[in-house]
């Protein structure tokens, strides 16, 4: 059986990542703002994620191929919804960064979770690609 964290688990996570880049990032009191925007909209969209997790969880499983592509394609849609905001207030925040704390939240900004790190990811089918790959 499946690990299944619960979402006060996951909203726990959710803000210790926050707040371990809040510290990394050494704010100056002009960053604040921005960065209580962008922190709000994380911390909704982790809370969105769980609620999401939940309702899959318990949803009716798709019994015919169109059903389970109609599912994937509102997925789809909402999961797109979901990034454009979260660029906004990523633009907006890293608008307001001198070079070292882009570089700093270049490095440590995670918005999806281990599964979900690029070429990080292994597996069935996939292989390591190198650096300058």
């Amino acid at each position: 059986m499946k690990h299944r964290p619960d979402s006060t688990a996951l909203m726990k996570r959710a803000d210790q990542r926050l707040a371990k880049l809040e510290e990394a990032l050494a704010l100056a009191p002009e960053q604040r703002a921005a960065w209580d925007e962008f922190s709000s909209t994380m911390r909704g969209k982790a809370a969105q994620s769980t609620e999401r997790v939940e309702a899959m969880r318990n949803r009716e499983r798709a019994s015919t191929a169109l059903e389970r592509l109609e599912r994937m394609e509102e997925f789809g849609k909402e999961r797109l919804e979901s990034m454009q905001e979260m660029r906004k207030v990523v633009t907006a925040l890293y608008a307001q960064l001198d070079e070292g704390q882009k570089k700093t939240f270049d490095e440590q900004f995670r918005f999806a979770g281990p599964r979900h790190r690029g070429d990080r990811r292994q597996g069935p089918g996939r292989t390591e690609r190198s650096p300058g790959a």
